[in-house]
């Protein structure tokens, strides 16, 4: 009989990394990365397969010694090494962190990008090993996670949030980015025309407010919150906004809550979005004018046909199917003990 492979994870606890697994029960081994190899020890290493790395800069701060000695060890101690590569560079974008991605980048031994054009972007910026093998496996939905979103009422809902009842809503959810557009968003809607539409933001930065006033616009910080208050203010959008434009990041998730949600999205031309969407993505344009016209054209029949096909792709990005992918990564991947 086949022992299973015996996997360490940079991030046990992730919704991703749970969601990754859960369906592997059985056939993977997991765990998380024991804590003497943060110090570059490898003796508790011995009967391990492979190290899982998602984010290097959650994994450690980014001091490129650390990371290198945590390297050393996984190398020394036999342990390949397979990167989902989520981001092309760390968010907070200083120049250690990009000499961190670096460093694993030249280390690993498997690939796992999000999206064709995320991997010849990322293949265009790093110096992989050559004997890295390059894989591409999107990013699966949370819809397993928003089962309850729709358990009170919408109208209670809107009430406790103090939303309007009965317009169109439209959502941007997720944390801040440079290359996220939320000013944009806000003037394109100001300047809309329609009455029945209101704009629902939860991604402004700390102690940012609305660039633009409008009874329309209700935009609030960021913010970690419960599932469950998370789930009721997504149960009030129809449609969300992904209003990024062209420039460090590889993927966003809230990709994974469109899908999971069965929602149609209003979409720039970023190519990520275009790839990962397909006709679950309204393409607005670039500008806040092209979504402005977007906004005042939008009619339930292309809503429909966006939220059918966001629908469609729930089968693809379900995680039964993300895990058998990557279950093939890392058999392809293998171990130096066997």
């Amino acid at each position: 009989m086949t022992q299973p492979l015996r996997v360490l994870s940079s991030a046990p606890g992730h919704p991703y990394d749970v969601a990754l697994y859960a369906p592997l029960a059985g056939r993977v081994v997991h765990a998380p990365l024991p804590g003497p190899v943060f110090d570059g020890d490898p003796a508790p290493l011995g009967g391990w397969d492979q190290f899982h790395l998602h984010w290097p800069e959650r994994l450690l701060p980014c001091v490129p010694a650390r990371h290198r000695a945590v390297i050393a060890a996984l190398k020394a101690g036999g342990v390949r090494i397979v990167w989902t590569q989520h981001n092309l560079i760390p968010h907070a974008r200083d120049r250690e962190g990009e000499t961190v991605y670096r460093a694993w980048a030249a280390a690993a031994d498997a690939v796992v990008h999000h999206s064709e054009w995320g991997m010849a972007r990322a293949v265009g910026r790093y110096a992989y090993g050559p004997g890295t093998g390059h894989w591409v496996i999107p990013h699966g939905h949370f819809g397993h996670l928003m089962r309850e979103a729709g358990a009170l009422g919408r109208h209670e809902a809107e009430r406790r949030l103090g939303l309007r009842h009965g317009v169109l809503r439209l959502g941007v959810i997720g944390a801040p980015r440079r290359e996220k557009r939320v000013d944009l968003v806000m003037r394109a809607v100001a300047a809309s025309r329609r009455s029945d539409i209101e704009l629902y933001v939860l991604s402004l930065a700390p102690g940012e407010r609305a660039c633009v006033a409008d009874p329309r616009i209700v935009a609030l910080p960021y913010e970690r919150v419960p599932r469950a208050e998370y789930n009721r203010r997504l149960a009030t959008v129809d449609v969300l906004v992904l209003p990024f434009e062209d420039g460090e990041m590889l993927t966003t998730g809230t990709v994974g809550d469109a899908v999971g949600l069965g929602l149609p999205s209003l979409v720039s031309r970023w190519p990520f979005l275009r790839e990962a969407l397909g006709d679950a993505g309204i393409c607005y344009g670039s500008t806040a004018e092209d979504l402005t016209r977007c906004v005042d054209s939008l009619d339930e029949a292309t809503l429909r046909r966006a939220r059918r096909a966001a629908r469609r792709l729930q089968e693809t990005y379900s995680w039964d199917i993300i895990a058998e992918r990557h279950l093939a990564v890392l058999e392809n991947t293998g171990s130096v003990r066997r």
